[in-house]
Order: structure tokens, then C-alpha cells, then sequence
């Protein structure tokens, strides 16, 4: 019964612990049941200095692409300063384009108290308010892993490192877990490390760094450094360590999480403790065999600190004075010791030396044997405190043996300037297998060693870029000085250059096989290649070729890395300055995706000139160098011409973006579409909206009813109109004709100049299309006292408009009259000529202040002044004089303004003529008889004038006469002294002795 009850809580605990793992991986990846792991690119940057191994290579070559080609794809500020930022697969996001192979990355720093990842397409996401001494993003890693390994596709968590910090309240430091939680898409701490430091002290400080985290079994162990800058110890030799320096191991459980509680501590059983600081950079890792996952740790020694420290797992205690070789085995649930810790101080490091140590595991293909993993050695000196020497460079195999020896003549290590730090890389660099100049350079298989004496933290001046190999076997001749050899481990090249070694990758994936060397040089990024061992320049001492330059001006870079962001198979340099974080690559096409108008429902088929329609686009790659819209015609889908730019500049910095465009007369009438693209790369990043027709406005004017108006008379135009709001008529008068010369005949020719168009009358376009406008004729200067009149003429046209775009009908032209002068007038037919008109003001449809009165005796053509009177007399007395012709117009005239009558009176004078016969009248063979009455009794003179008005005859002289009779007095053509009248007209005046008189032309023809 006790066994099978211990087998049902065995069962049941692994149970729990199961069902925690699928816990973890929903809250990392899963969002509901149907989500899954998008696996993210293994061109990716997991650690500080890029690979486990801490070698600065990404070994992932890209994709075909040409790096002169590269440009700023995109930054953000959200990332800056004294940073390492790391890349993975953070938060599992979908794949960028379906044809990508990989899912993207994202980049992710500690900013202050912020926790902050850049997406793919430069957007960033913030945590803010981080717990207390967080300093950065240490590691990048799988929880679903069980070893080390460099092709991590799985999303990731992040190891948040502390700086070193003293918390007087529990005596714990602490680092953290985090990762992205799906359910609400965003970053958040999963677990805090902690670690209990009473038993230390008074060493209470420290600082913890989570360097690898791998599962095993149901576990997620975690592995840190552990760091005391500047601890104390009264003790030299103490049973229990007085501090703690060196590398644990958390078992976490499931990860599950439980942040603010409960805290997970190291093992103590796997606790290494160690005499040398080793927190001061990041360990190497790297899998051994195919099978063992081991990690080398850094070594500083502290002189000024005599202390021997032991831990359970090494065999050996290690020293505060002395620097070692170590090597640890994190396979197991268990650390174990993989390299028995070897004291470098009492072998290759010169006696007293303070000398700092970094050990990097290596795979170099060694052409005398196969595939192998070889341990380099960096020792380096800080030129401070002390910390003075030559750097140098040692080779040992991978369980430590040795392969150089100080002082050996035949496998010395590699030797340095004085003072400085080592930037070390592996990588390919001379490429592919017929890269050769034999004897001297044989092509050398695999990845070569490639450093710098400067690095991101120490410059020095007699820096340079150094190739090394290692190759044993028969010795290579130097092609300089004769007879000599290369040692097994020796140098290839090496060239005097600006600036430290930042990253090492195959970045244009060519043929040659190349890696290319990513240096940086204060503001300036440069990518170099290795020259073919054949080709001059290599020969004349010039053995690297500068393919890429790019430089941030007045900015000053802090950290490369290289990762394919976007999961598009081609590699980006990642660039992180004081100021931003820059993303350098290849272009990725077709990276503005249009939403809207497109396909859907809702999409417009027909817009109107003076419409605005909202354009939607995704940026699934950020354009921070902006978009531009274009316009392209198409018939039956298809385009007939090419994209005319509409809108040159957009800001394109967001996710979304939504423009709206006014369509207005450049887009023009018929079917097109619009094209977003980038200004800078037409021809890559563009996408299209859907086809859509575009219409002008468009009006039809209905014939006048009439083509003759008074001003002030009601005027109606209707008409229909397309894509139009509103409608206006507008009115000109008194065009002038211009004589122009057409410059390329020399032939005269005429053109209009049209005066301003005056805008009146409005109305809106109902729902059918249909308009009127009713408006009235204005009161127009046309119009004078006396002829000649100016044009009468009016032109009209139609005005639509839709929004700021306006068009207009054809002209239409009609003739205007004067606003009738409402007059009345005697009509009596009496002897007295007298003729009364009387008006009223209220019958004027405009203003009237002065009215002229003139007649015309000659059809209209002139006009002699009456009177000028003030037009609120109302009246005008006319003593009709009596030598008018018997029709004559009078005219009623307001002084400027348009108000005017012309009106014909018949009867004006009275006639007592009767007959003048003959006319014309013969005085040689004839006599002249005048037939006359006269109204009442007087005394009749006959009187006859040529036509300078002088004098001819007299023929009756004051002789009486009565009326009722008919009287007939003779002239026989003579003047009054007796000779005869010429040819001529001549003039008959009747003249009574009341004043009234009748004149009466006359012929005289022989």
C-alpha cells in the first residue's frame, strides 16, 4: 500500500509539473487554442557579444544581397546610449510576408527603468518602471532548449541583469525573468532570481547576471554570474567563502508566473564560487562533442585581496591574487567541473601581472585534423591601476592542454602592443576553397581568429585588424623574409585601421563565401572584406578591402549587432548610438501594404473632382524616409500610362496611416488607380489602391426662354449638373477688341479681353442633379443720355462647384434694355403744343436722382438737350416749338443709372400748309402757289429762306385773314431784287401774328 501511494504522488507531481509546462509555453507563445509558435529567424544576436561563445559571429550567412545597396531602413530613440541591445524572437509575432521564411525578431535593451523592444517594422513597446537595480538585457533564451546552441528559432525570454547594489532591508540581490505575455501584448517580469547573501557578511552587495537559461525535464535551470567588485574578508583561508564572486545555477521550476512572489535561489549545491572577479563580461559557451554544454568563465584578479575561496563543484580552490582557466559542465540538473581550474598566473602570465583574462571557446578547422573546438586565451591590461603589460594571445585545446607556451620558439602565443583590451571575432574570411597564392597562402578551411587591440570600451592608437589561423602539419613558407615558416599558430594578415571589431557574418551571402568584418569608428560604421590572397593590393601590404562606409554625423555609435530582422532571409546591421537605433539592409520589397480603397464593399467605384477619399496603408516595414502618392490612368484595369506624383511627401512613421486626398483637376477625368510608394525606392516598396472612375463636373444648361431682358427683369436658367454641390451664375459686359500679332506668321489677328466675371447669384443642386437659379438683371452702365449707347450686350455662364474646384458652362449672351422711365404724358390733339409729362418715383425699379429730357428729330440718331431736371419734381412742361416735324421721340433719362423711355410723338406740331405745289418748283416756266389756313384771325406773313438762313423774298406782308377760308398766295422765284433764285432747297415760313410759326420745305430745280 506504501508503494503504490508514493507511485500515485509521483504521478501526480509529475503531472503537476507537465501541466506547468504547457502553462509556460501558453503564457510565452499562445494566445488561444488554435495559436502556435512562429519560429523567428536563427540570424539572431542572443548575447552581449553576439553568440554563446561570446565571438561576435553570427554564422547564419544571408541571403544573396548587395551591401553597397544597404541604407537606413529605419531608427527609433526609444533605444539609445551606453547599450547592448539584444535580438530575438521576443514576443512571436506573425511573419512579416506569408513568402518569408522566418517569423521576424525583435530588438530589446534596458533603457533607464524601461524595458523596451523594437519591432521588425520600428515600432517600439515599453515596460515601464522596471523593479530597482535592473541594468540590461543580459541573454536571450529558449526555454524549450536543453543545451547551448547558436540556432535558436523559438520565441525567447529575457534575462534582465542587476548592477551591483547593496539592499540593507532582506541582505538579497536579484536579477529577473521576463518575457511577452500575448493576452495582453506586453512585456512583463516572470520570475526574480535572488540570492541571499547574509551568510557573506558584510559583502551584502552584488550584482547578478543570467548569462543561459535551458530546460531539463520538467525544469528551466538558469545560469548567472555573480559579481563583488570590491569585496572584504578577514579570513585568507576561510572554510566558508566571506564573498561571493563566480557562476550558479537556478532551478526555476516551470517558470510559470509568480513575479512579485515567490523568489527562486541559486542551488547551493551548484553554487561555484570563485577567488577572481569573473562577472566582468560575458562567459563563453558552447557544446562540446555534440553533447556537453560547457561555459568558460572570465577571470580579474584583486591583488590587494588575499583570500582562497572554495565551492563544492570545482576541486580545487582558486585565489583573489591569481587568474584561471575554468571550465564548468552545465549538462546535467547539476553543475559539474569541466576544466579543473588552472591557475594562469603561475604559467603563461608574466610573475605579479594584473593582467585581465577572457577564455573563448573556438570551432577552427584545423587542416591536419578534423573539426575541433580550441580555447583562446585573451590576455589583456587596462593601462590602469596598475593593470600594465603586453597582451597576448594563447591557444589551448578544449580541455585546456596548452597549444602555445610563452618563450617556446615554435608555438609562441600572439603578441600585442602594450596596454590594451582584445576585440576577438571568428569567421570565414578568406572564403571559399580556391582563395589561394600558393606556397605562402594556402586556403585556410573553416573560421579563422579576427581581433582588434581596440575595443567598445578602450581605444588605442597603434590599433590594428589581425587575421589568425591555426594549422599544424608541415610549416607554410612566409613570402617575406626567405626561408622562413609560419607557426601553427600564426598570422595571416594584418592591416593598421581605425576603430574596434563590432561583428563578423557572411553578410552579402556571395559565392566567394566571404564573411565580411563589421568595424566601428567613433560615428563612422565600415564593413571590410578580405582581399583574394592573389590579388595585388593583398600583396602590397593592403590586405583588406572597405566595401560599405556609413557615418552618423555628430553621433557616436556604442554597439553593432547582426540579425535578420525581418525573417526575409537577408542578414541587417543593427547600429545603436547615443542618439537612436538604426537599422542598415537590404530593401524589403513591397512593404507598404494598401488597405483601403481595395477590394471591400465599401471601396468607392466613382469619385467626383472636389471629393476627398481616405487612403489606408500598412507599413509592415517602417519608411521613416516618408511615402508619396501617384496617379495611374487605366482602361479596363490595366495601366496606359505611367504614375504621375500627386502628393510628393507624406510622413510615414506609424503602423497605419491614413491620408486623405482631395481629387481635384490633375487627376483628371476616366478610370485610374493610386499608387503608394516610397520616394526613395519607386520601384520596390509601392502598392495600389483599386480602380476607380473619376468624373469632372459637369453641368447642362437649358436654353433661355428669351434672349432679350430690361434690367431688373427676372431672369430663370435651369439645367442639370454631375458632381456638383453648388451652382453660380456670374456676368461680364463691354469686351474690348485687341489687335494681336501671331508671332510665328507676322499675321494680324484679334482676341477678346474679357473683364472681370461678377458673381451674383447662387443655388444649390438638388438630389437629382436638377438646379435653377432665378436671379434678377442688374441695373448695368449701358445706357446714356444721347447716342451713342455702349454694348448692350451680357454674357452669362454657369459656375459648379464641388468643394475648391470650380467649372464653368458655356457663355451664354443676351441683350439688355433699359429699365422703363414709367411717364405719362398729354395725348389731347389741340392746337396748343404744349405737351405736360408727370412720373412718380415709387414706379422706378432703381434709383433715380437727375432726369435728362431730349428729343430727337431724326429717327434716334442725336438727341438735343430739353432740360435736366431733379427727378423728384415728378413733371416736365414741354412748349413744343412749332418748327418740329410732325414725329419726334422724346427721351426720359435717370443720370447714371439704367432707368430710360424713348417716346415717339406723332402730331407734335400743328399744320397750316396745305399745299405747296410745285415742289420742286421751276420759277423760269412756273409759279409757286401756297395753299394755308389759319386757326383764327390774324395777320399772315410769307417769308422765304435759303438754307444759310438769309432772307430770298417776301411775297405776303402782315395782310389779313379770317379762318375757315382757304387762302392761295403766289411766288414767282425771285429775290426781293427781282433776280433769280438758284437751284436749292429753300425754306416757306408761315408766320402769324401771335408768334406762331410754320416752316415748310421747298425745291427750287430748272
Amino acid at each position: 500500500m506504501l508503494r503504490l501511494t508514493r507511485i500515485k504522488i509521483s504521478l501526480i507531481l509529475k503531472s503537476v509539473k507537465f501541466c506547468g509546462l504547457l502553462l509556460l509555453i501558453y503564457f510565452l507563445v499562445n494566445i488561444d487554442a488554435n495559436s502556435q509558435i512562429n519560429p523567428g529567424s536563427p540570424a539572431n544576436w542572443l548575447h552581449p557579444d553576439g553568440n554563446s561563445e561570446a565571438t561576435k559571429y553570427l554564422q547564419i550567412r544571408s541571403q544573396r544581397q548587395e551591401i553597397d545597396s544597404f541604407f537606413v531602413k529605419w531608427s527609433n530613440g526609444a533605444i539609445a546610449g551606453d547599450v547592448k541591445p539584444l535580438i530575438g524572437n521576443v514576443i512571436n509575432n506573425d511573419r512579416i510576408f506569408p513568402e518569408f521564411g522566418f517569423a521576424p525578431n525583435e530588438i530589446a535593451a534596458v533603457i533607464g527603468n524601461e524595458l523596451v523592444i523594437l519591432e521588425a517594422n520600428g515600432n517600439a513597446k515599453v515596460m515601464a518602471q522596471l523593479p530597482p537595480f535592473v541594468n540590461s538585457v543580459s541573454v536571450l533564451f529558449d526555454t524549450l532548449g536543453t543545451q547551448v546552441t547558436n540556432l535558436i528559432t523559438n520565441p525567447v525570454v529575457l534575462g534582465l541583469s542587476s548592477m551591483e547594489h547593496e539592499n540593507l532591508e532582506d541582505s538579497l540581490a536579484y536579477a529577473y525573468i521576463a518575457g511577452h505575455n500575448q493576452l495582453v501584448d506586453t512585456m512583463q517580469i516572470i520570475k526574480r532570481l535572488a540570492i541571499d547573501l547574509r551568510d557573506f557578511d558584510p559583502n551584502i552587495f552584488a550584482g547578478i547576471t543570467p548569462v543561459f537559461g535551458r530546460r531539463q525535464g520538467e525544469e528551466i535551470l538558469i545560469y548567472a554570474t555573480v559579481n563583488m567588485a570590491n569585496p572584504s574578508s578577514d579570513e585568507v583561508d576561510p572554510i566558508i567563502p566571506t564573498y561571493f564572486r563566480g557562476f550558479t545555477q537556478f532551478n526555476t521550476g516551470t517558470l510559470l508566473s509568480h513575479y512579485p512572489l515567490p523568489d527562486f535561489g541559486d542551488d547551493l549545491d551548484s553554487r561555484v564560487t570563485m577567488g577572481p572577479m569573473v562577472g566582468f563580461a560575458q562567459p563563453s559557451m558552447s557544446l562540446l562533442a555534440g553533447i556537453k554544454s560547457a561555459v568558460l568563465l572570465p577571470s580579474f584578479a584583486t591583488p590587494n585581496l588575499q583570500v582562497t575561496i572554495t565551492n563544492p563543484v570545482t576541486t580545487i580552490p582558486t585565489s583573489s591574487e591569481n587568474n584561471y582557466l575554468t571550465g564548468l559542465d552545465m549538462t546535467n540538473a547539476e553543475l559539474r567541473e569541466e576544466i579543473v581550474p588552472y591557475n594562469l598566473s603561475s604559467s603563461i602570465l608574466p610573475e605579479g601581472s594584473k593582467a585581465r583574462i577572457r577564455s573563448y571557446y573556438m570551432h577552427l578547422t584545423d587542416a591536419q585534423s578534423p573539426d575541433s573546438i580550441f580555447i583562446l586565451i585573451a590576455e589583456e591590461y587596462t593601462g590602469i591601476d596598475g593593470s600594465t603589460g603586453q597582451p597576448r594571445l594563447h591557444l589551448s585545446r578544449s580541455d585546456g592542454d596548452p597549444i602555445t607556451f610563452p618563450g617556446d620558439p615554435s608555438n609562441p602565443p600572439m603578441l600585442g602592443d602594450e596596454d590594451h583590451l582584445w576585440s576577438v571575432a571568428v569567421g570565414n574570411v578568406d572564403g571559399f576553397a580556391g582563395n589561394t597564392w600558393l606556397p605562402y597562402y594556402p586556403n585556410n578551411p573553416g573560421k579563422e581568429i579576427i581581433v582588434t587591440q581596440s575595443t567598445r570600451e578602450f581605444s588605442v592608437a597603434k590599433n590594428r585588424l589581425s587575421v589568425y589561423r591555426y594549422r599544424s602539419g608541415p610549416l607554410i613558407d612566409k613570402p617575406s623574409p626567405p626561408n622562413t615558416f609560419l607557426y601553427p599558430f600564426d598570422t595571416v594578415c594584418t592591416q593598421r585601421v581605425n576603430g574596434w571589431l563590432a561583428a563578423v557574418n557572411d553578410l552579402d551571402g556571395a559565392s566567394d563565401q566571404k564573411d565580411e568584418i563589421v568595424l566601428v569608428d567613433g560615428s563612422t560604421l565600415r564593413v571590410m572584406r578580405l582581399r583574394d590572397y592573389d590579388e595585388y593590393e593583398f600583396r602590397m601590404g593592403m590586405p583588406f578591402d572597405t566595401i560599405f562606409s556609413y557615418t552618423f554625423p555628430t553621433q557616436t555609435i556604442s554597439n553593432v549587432a547582426i540579425a535578420d530582422l525581418e525573417g526575409d532571409g537577408k542578414n541587417d546591421i543593427i547600429v545603436t548610438t547615443f542618439d537612436s537605433t538604426y537599422v542598415i539592409g537590404d530593401i524589403i520589397a513591397n512593404s507598404i501594404e494598401v488597405l483601403y480603397p481595395k477590394d471591400q464593399p465599401s471601396a468607392p467605384k466613382d469619385l467626383c473632382a472636389g471629393d476627398t477619399i481616405a487612403i489606408i496603408w500598412y507599413n509592415k516595414i517602417n519608411n521613416f524616409s516618408g511615402a508619396a502618392i501617384g496617379f495611374v490612368p487605366t482602361f479596363e484595369g490595366i495601366p496606359i500610362d505611367t504614375p504621375r506624383v500627386v502628393v510628393d511627401f507624406i510622413p510615414n512613421e506609424q503602423d497605419t496611416i491614413r491620408y486623405y486626398l482631395e481629387i481635384d483637376s490633375t487627376i483628371g477625368s476616366g478610370e485610374g488607380r493610386f499608387v503608394i510608394f516610397s520616394p526613395r525606392h519607386p520601384t520596390k516598396i509601392w502598392d495600389t489602391t483599386s480602380v476607380m472612375n473619376f468624373h469632372e463636373p459637369h453641368i447642362l444648361v437649358d436654353s433661355l426662354e428669351r434672349y432679350l431682358y430690361r434690367c431688373g427683369d427676372d431672369l430663370t436658367i435651369t439645367g442639370e449638373a454631375f458632381c456638383v454641390d453648388s451652382v453660380a451664375l456670374e456676368y461680364w459686359f463691354q469686351p474690348q477688341i485687341v489687335e494681336i500679332v501671331l508671332d510665328t506668321l507676322g499675321i494680324p489677328d484679334t482676341t477678346w479681353t474679357e473683364d472681370t466675371w461678377t458673381r451674383t447669384w447662387t443655388a444649390p443642386v438638388r438630389a437629382d442633379g436638377s438646379f435653377t437659379l432665378l436671379a434678377d438683371i442688374p441695373c448695368l452702365p449701358f445706357f446714356t443720355a444721347a447716342p451713342p449707347d455702349k454694348d448692350s450686350l451680357l454674357y452669362l455662364r454657369v459656375l459648379s462647384f464641388r468643394g475648391d474646384y470650380a467649372d464653368t458652362s458655356d457663355q451664354m449672351i443676351v441683350n439688355i434694355l433699359p429699365s422703363s422711365f414709367k411717364v405719362d404724358f398729354d395725348t389731347s390733339l389741340t392746337a396748343d403744343p404744349t405737351k405736360f409729362f408727370e412720373w412718380d418715383m415709387i414706379d422706378f425699379d432703381f434709383d433715380c436722382d437727375t432726369v435728362y429730357v431730349g428729343v430727337s428729330l431724326n429717327g434716334g440718331r442725336t438727341y438735343t438737350t430739353l432740360g435736366i431736371i431733379d427727378a423728384n419734381e415728378e413733371e416736365y412742361i414741354w412748349e413744343v416749338p412749332v418748327e418740329l416735324p410732325d414725329s419726334v421721340i422724346v427721351r426720359f433719362f435717370c443720370e447714371n443709372s439704367c432707368i430710360r423711355t424713348d417716346t415717339v410723338l406723332n402730331n407734335v406740331a400743328p399744320t397750316y400748309i396745305d399745299i405747296v405745289a410745285p415742289n420742286p418748283f421751276n420759277p423760269i416756266s412756273e409759279e409757286l402757289q401756297i395753299v394755308y389756313q389759319v386757326p383764327s384771325a390774324t395777320n399772315v406773313t410769307i417769308r422765304i429762306f435759303d438754307q444759310a438762313n438769309r432772307l430770298v423774298a417776301e411775297p405776303v406782308k402782315s395782310v389779313s385773314r379770317q379762318p375757315g377760308i382757304a387762302y392761295a398766295d403766289q411766288w414767282d422765284g425771285r429775290r426781293w431784287d427781282g433776280s433769280p433764285c438758284d437751284n436749292g432747297m429753300y425754306y416757306i415760313s408761315l408766320e402769324f401774328s401771335n408768334g406762331i410759326k410754320e416752316i415748310y420745305h421747298l425745291f427750287i430745280r430748272k
